[in-house]
């Protein structure tokens, strides 16, 4: 004869019937986490010796600066040059003289497509080349819409040696205004509106990934709650 079996407890709702899942380290740990290693990015101060045509050059340390307000995200980087001019025939064709530039971003984390780490080109934002590149180098590659209407840009240039265009604050980032070629391994490129996260320094080459996946965990957390990320005041 059987034997009568135990009942077993019923789960009430789907949540019961699974194990929690592990969602990963806390907003606040996240965002700390990004703060704290934002110093590898960026491009290192550098000093060239005067070439052919007589110009020496210093270039400023500029690494890109992050804070966070709750989901809004806030990106910017600021580059200084010094060009002195070793051989100048007479005062009036020296062209030493200082370059300072500025650009900063505000991203609603939540409507931010994707983020990813990989190669692109050394060209930055600011108008400034990497000095001493002239290749790829690692970056982190944050993906906006590419029909725009996704965050502002304020960018700012100050020159001895030019006339200097005047600042431009909170613009709208509208389709087209941040176009990068985004190429894979197979040799297939396109075009995507993005911001990226150069990496020129020595010995970070393994950042941009660790980067990349803190960005985009944090995107993902606001996406499914907007309200989720604590407000900072800064």
């Amino acid at each position: 004869m059987a034997q009568n079996q135990p009942a077993q407890p019923t789960p009430t709702n789907q949540a019961e019937a699974e194990p929690p899942k592990d969602k990963g380290p806390s907003f606040e740990d996240t965002e700390k986490w990004i703060q704290d290693h934002i110093g590898d990015s960026g491009f290192p101060a550098v000093a060239r010796p005067a070439n052919g045509a007589g110009l020496a050059f210093s270039y400023d340390d500029a690494p890109y600066v992050i804070k966070f307000d709750g989901c809004d995200v806030h990106l910017s980087i600021a580059s200084h040059m010094h060009t002195a001019d070793t051989t100048p025939i007479n005062p009036k064709d020296d062209d030493s003289g200082d370059t300072s530039s500025s650009l900063s971003f505000t991203l609603p984390l939540g409507k931010v497509v994707d983020v990813w780490s990989m190669p692109l080109p050394v060209q930055d934002y600011v108008g400034q080349v990497a000095p001493g590149s002239g290749r790829d180098v690692p970056s982190v590659f944050i993906r906006l819409p590419d029909a725009g209407g996704v965050g502002t840009f304020s960018t700012v240039t100050t020159s001895t040696r030019m006339v200097t265009l005047p600042p431009v604050s909170n613009k709208r980032i509208e389709a087209g205004y941040l176009p990068m070629k985004v190429c894979n391994v197979l040799g297939g490129c396109q075009t995507m509106q993005g911001i990226p996260i150069s990496y020129v320094r020595p010995g970070t080459d393994d950042a941009p990934p660790h980067m990349a996946k803190a960005l985009k965990h944090l995107v993902q957390i606001c996406k499914e709650n907007p309200n989720s990320g604590p407000k900072d005041s800064f």
